[in-house]
């Protein structure tokens, strides 16, 4: 019961039992009449998903997928026994993990590119082609996220140019240079154990 000029907090759960388009409603009931029943409902519209789709651009892959440019974040959002690390194309999703992962290189972003992903992240890509990038700006004006991880492989006059478009494109700031963090300094990395745990060293 709430009383007239009172509030009244109620926090509850629930479970979804299939992935879709779902229609929530929250709704006030009592046995006095209400002048204005309108005002007791509220609704909300949301998607269920079983995962996240998530599409990472290698910049540059290796003999195995953690030895490339997206390697630790496959890794770290989609975790793989070792055996499994080994595939550079095929990285999907495993059981269980919420992020369902695929891997491509550069060449394979303009067939990929679609709203079938809910993330694009480009992982120290060198450069992208004009159309590349008006895709990505068209993905992410539809709603779509875009991560951007910089390295030393991105080519900085390409990313200014149709990345960062004089403040008219996906980039929020112009590149300046590339220059390195700690010059004769101990690098940090990670090792990954057969734990699982990651090791720095």
């Amino acid at each position: 019961p709430i009383a007239p000029r009172e509030t009244a907090s109620i926090i509850f759960t629930t479970e979804l039992s299939s992935p879709g388009s779902k229609l929530l409603e929250a709704r006030i009931t009592s046995n006095v009449s209400d002048t204005l029943p309108l005002d007791d409902v509220r609704w909300l519209s949301l998607e269920a998903r079983e995962s996240i789709p998530v599409l990472l651009v290698d910049g540059q892959s290796g003999a195995r997928l953690i030895d490339g440019q997206a390697g630790y974040l496959a890794v770290a959002l989609a975790p793989r026994d070792e055996a499994s690390q080994r595939q550079s194309a095929s990285w999907g999703r495993t059981a269980g993990n919420l992020y369902d992962v695929k891997v491509i290189s550069e060449p394979e972003l303009a067939t990929e590119l679609s709203h079938a992903y809910d993330v694009v992240a480009l992982c120290n890509v060198f450069r992208l082609a004009p159309e590349q990038w008006a895709g990505l700006e068209r993905f992410a004006a539809a709603g779509g996220g875009v991560f951007i991880s910089l390295g030393g492989l991105v080519n900085i006059e390409n990313y200014n140019r149709y990345g960062f478009a004089e403040g008219h494109g996906i980039l929020p700031a112009r590149l300046e240079r590339v220059q390195e963090s700690m010059q004769g300094a101990t690098r940090l990395g990670f090792q990954l154990g057969s734990d699982s745990q990651a090791l720095f060293g």
